[in-house]
């Protein structure tokens, strides 16, 4: 019987001399460290997020004016264009009384 209890005692002795004594501590500030990391990791993603969410509503506010100028230039593409002679005429003289004006 005392042997058994010799040999618990040596096993557990070698035990807790093998594992650091502050070995949870050591585990803690690993796993805070990790922690920060992670946040500053999240932050950086977060902002990431952010900016292309921002880019994204610009983009689609560009296509709805492209849509909507679009429409109106196809418009005027279509209009037909209405002249009254003498105002051309008045015009076109002009520009032969003062060829030389820019």
């Amino acid at each position: 019987m005392c042997q058994i209890l010799y040999l618990w005692y040596i096993f557990f002795s070698l035990k807790f001399h093998i594992l650091p004594f502050n070995f949870a501590g050591d585990i803690s500030d690993k796993y805070d460290g990790l922690l920060g990391q992670i946040n500053d990791h999240m932050n950086t993603l977060r902002g990431a997020l952010s900016q292309s969410q921002d880019i994204q509503d610009n983009l689609d506010s560009l296509l709805r004016w492209l849509a909507k100028v679009e429409g109106e230039f196809s418009q005027l593409e279509n209009a037909v264009v209405v002249a009254k002679r003498e105002p051309m005429e008045e015009l076109c003289n002009r520009q032969k009384v003062c060829p030389n004006f820019k």
